[in-house]
């Protein structure tokens, strides 16, 4: 697998594609579970504003400095920027994300559709964003 970290709002970008989210999930150090939704509910209002172990976690949690998607292994070329149909994508951190200062309280996962990572890559080339795929991990 392939790690990028993403230097963005994560406001940002779930606000943009909701309807393009097939799972969100996300980890409560409180309340020590984890909350899963299938995509297309407004989950901001519901499950963001909660206070929310899974392996996945314990990764994002080592590694809150900043956001990351994940790749599934060879699905993107890192040469051109394709992907094959059944291409996933995911984006892990933690949250409040990149705020100076608080106590990180969570971690989330939000998996993304072909029609998402279609999107995400066109707006990505053209400049119509401001995600930035860099320091590659692992």
């Amino acid at each position: 697998m392939r790690y990028y970290r993403l230097y963005s709002s994560l406001c940002a970008a779930v606000s943009s594609m909701p309807e393009t989210f097939l799972e969100v999930a996300v980890y409560s150090k409180a309340a020590d579970m984890v909350i899963s939704s299938s995509g297309g509910v407004n989950w901001l209002e519901d499950t963001w504003s909660s206070t929310f172990s899974l392996d996945w976690t314990e990764r994002i949690l080592r590694q809150h400095r900043a956001l990351y998607w994940e790749y599934t292994q060879e699905q993107i070329s890192e040469e051109t920027g394709k992907k094959t149909e059944d291409a996933s994508i995911a984006l892990y951190g933690t949250y409040p994300f990149n705020v100076p200062g608080e106590m990180c309280r969570g971690a989330f996962k939000i998996r993304l559709d072909i029609d998402a990572i279609n999107r995400l890559f066109r707006e990505y080339r053209t400049q119509q964003t401001s995600y930035y795929f860099i320091d590659r991990q692992g």
